[in-house]
Parts: structure tokens; C-alpha cells; sequence
């Protein structure tokens, strides 16, 4: 059922959406795939909030299963990301017969990429670090808390460049900033909203646990 759930996630936003003769680009890809892998591990810990075989001895135990998934998630990230630190002009939107169109200007995107890959990074090291200790502290909690929503931001942050966009974008956008601002506001508030969410299950399970003990 699990990986029932993650096919279909994925499979919603990996195929290459066509529309005026042109696919979506990866940013757009990568957007949709941050917010709905956010919305899966959010769903599955409410819907498993207690791992069986919880012991009432050193701390609420992490799911496994719910680990494993975000260190997958965070290790495809960081690849992806590495690749297009390489070379930014991958992330772009490729029409049929014509050259790539790159989504930021030359100067920009190498620092930004790298911001990503970061974050990505420290989210990898937190999801392998919650795998060796298996179980909920207080400083774990919140330094898993304060690495997510500072990712949260610093995606918001990315999003709302607008002078690192390549102005020749914006002509798939009508040559409305407007149109494109709209898209990359929403889709950081949305996952700010997800990322918050997902903080305050985490730090009410687990803090409920220790003064139940």
C-alpha cells in the first residue's frame, strides 16, 4: 500500500506535461514534487502517529517506514540538484526543434541551485540520522523542526527571485512578471503552510509522549 501511495505520487508529477508546444520545465516538475511528497509524509504520520511496539522507556519511536521514504526523497533531490548545479541551463523549457529556453540568467543560478543542494544535503543527513537513532529527543525534534522550515523559506526565497529570472522565460508566461509571481507565491505558500503542518504534528506527538511517561 505504501508504495502504492508513492507510485502514484510520483506518477503525478513525473510525466512531461505538453502544452503549447512546449514541456514544463523541471522547476515546475520539482515544485509539484516538493508539495506532494510534503502532503505524503504529513498523511501517512497522521494516519500512523504510534509505530507498533512502541515502548514507554527512551523517547516516541520514528517510523521507519515514513524515514525511509524522506531519505529516498532527499537522496533523488540532491542528485537532481548536483546535476543541475553542474550545469543550470538544464533547468529550462525545451520546446521541439528549438534550443532550450533556461529559467535564470547565468549569473544567478549556480548560487541558488547550490542553496538547494544545502538544504537537500542537511535534509539527507537529518533523515539518516533519525534512521541510527530510531527514536524522538528533544534536541532531534528540533533540530528536524528548524531544518525543514528553514528549507521551507529558503524554497520561498528561490521561488521569488524575480531578478534571476532569464526575461526570454517570461515570454511563455505572456510577458506577465505578474503571471509567474502568482504561480511562485502560491506554490511557497503552500509548501511554507505543508512544512508548518508537518512541525507541529511531529512536536505534539512527541511531546505529548514524554509527559505521558
Amino acid at each position: 500500500m505504501e508504495g502504492f501511495l508513492v507510485t502514484q505520487g510520483v506518477s503525478s508529477v513525473i510525466p512531461l506535461l505538453h502544452h503549447h508546444n512546449y514541456i514544463v520545465p523541471p522547476k515546475i516538475i520539482c515544485v509539484k514534487f516538493f508539495i506532494i511528497t510534503r502532503f505524503w509524509t504529513i498523511l501517512y504520520g497522521m494516519q500512523y502517529p504510534y509505530p507498533k511496539g512502541t515502548s514507554m522507556k527512551t523517547g516516541l519511536p520514528i517510523s521507519k517506514n515514513e524515514t525511509l521514504f524522506e531519505l529516498i526523497i532527499a537522496d533523488l533531490f540532491s542528485f537532481l540538484l548536483f546535476v543541475l548545479y553542474l550545469n543550470p541551463n538544464l533547468l529550462a523549457i525545451y520546446q521541439k526543434g528549438i534550443d532550450p529556453t533556461p529559467m535564470l540568467s547565468a549569473s544567478s543560478a549556480k548560487s541558488l541551485i547550490l542553496g538547494l543542494l544545502v538544504f537537500s544535503l542537511i535534509s539527507l543527513a537529518v533523515s539518516i540520522l533519525k534512521l541510527i537513532r530510531k527514536r524522538w529527543n528533544t534536541p532531534l525534534v528540533w533540530f528536524s523542526s528548524i531544518s525543514e522550515l528553514a528549507t521551507s523559506l529558503y524554497f520561498a526565497f528561490f521561488m521569488t527571485r524575480w531578478d534571476a529570472l532569464n526575461r526570454e522565460f517570461l515570454r511563455f508566461f505572456r510577458n506577465d512578471l505578474a503571471t509567474w509571481q502568482l504561480i511562485a507565491k502560491a506554490a511557497a505558500v503552500c509548501f511554507l503552510l505543508l512544512t508548518l503542518i508537518s512541525i507541529a504534528d511531529d512536536l505534539y506527538k512527541v511531546f505529548k509522549y514524554n509527559k505521558s511517561i
